[in-house]
């Protein structure tokens, strides 16, 4: 639901702004290290782990990381960001893509 969510934005405003998809692979690489993907949560200091939860892609690697790395099912609470953050991101580019589509044909 996030990928398909951050897809109808890019594609919706790549229409419009050609240099978007260039800005757009740009900004996947500081936002992957910004995200614990490749480094274990354990090694973020504790006053800088509010700022990493702002990230919307955290709760989302959470519930994959700890039923694979440590062997347990993610809290509810990450769960239910998780979801939460999918839902939210696939409604906002849902609204964006549809509500763009009309003027699609002017600029392709």
């Amino acid at each position: 639901m996030f990928t398909i969510g951050i897809s109808f934005i890019v594609s919706a405003t790549a229409v419009f702004f050609n240099d978007i998809i260039d800005m757009y692979q740009i900004f996947l690489m500081p936002w992957m290290y910004l995200t614990p993907i490749v480094y274990p949560l354990d090694i973020v200091p504790a006053k800088y782990l509010p700022f990493l939860k702002l990230n919307p892609m955290f709760y989302i690697i959470e519930c994959f990381r700890q039923p694979i790395f440590l062997g347990e099912l993610p809290s509810l609470e990450t769960f239910y960001m998780a979801l939460f953050v999918a839902g939210a991101t696939l409604w906002v580019g849902y609204k964006v893509f549809t509500k763009l589509s009309d003027t699609f044909v002017y600029y392709v």
